[in-house]
C-alpha cells in the first residue's frame, strides 16, 4: 500500500540524488524535492496497481457469475421446451 510505495519511492529518489549530487547526499532543496517527488510517484504507482488489480479481479468474478447464470437460464428454458413438447404430443 502506501508505506511500501513510499519506502521504495524514497529509495529510488535517494539513488537518483546520489547519482546526481554525489554519494553522501546533502540535505539541500533539490535532493529533497527529488525524494518527495519519487515518494509521491511510488505511492501513486502502488495505488494504481491496487486499483487496477482489484478492478480486473471484480470484472473477472462478475463475468464468471454472468456466465454461470446464462448457462442456468439456458438449461431451464431447454427443459421447459422439452416439457411443452411432451405435453403436446
Amino acid at each position: 500500500g502506501m508505506f511500501p510505495g513510499s519506502l521504495i519511492g524514497g529509495a529510488v529518489g535517494l539513488m537518483i540524488s546520489s547519482a546526481l549530487f554525489g554519494a553522501p547526499v546533502e540535505p539541500t532543496l533539490i535532493p529533497r524535492i527529488i525524494m518527495v517527488l519519487s515518494m509521491v510517484t511510488g505511492v501513486l504507482t502502488s495505488a494504481a496497481v491496487f486499483i487496477m488489480g482489484l478492478s480486473v479481479t471484480g470484472w473477472a468474478i462478475g463475468a464468471a457469475v454472468d456466465t454461470v447464470q446464462a448457462q442456468a437460464a439456458s438449461r431451464e428454458s431447454a427443459s421447459l421446451e422439452t416439457a411443452k413438447e411432451k405435453i403436446h404430443s
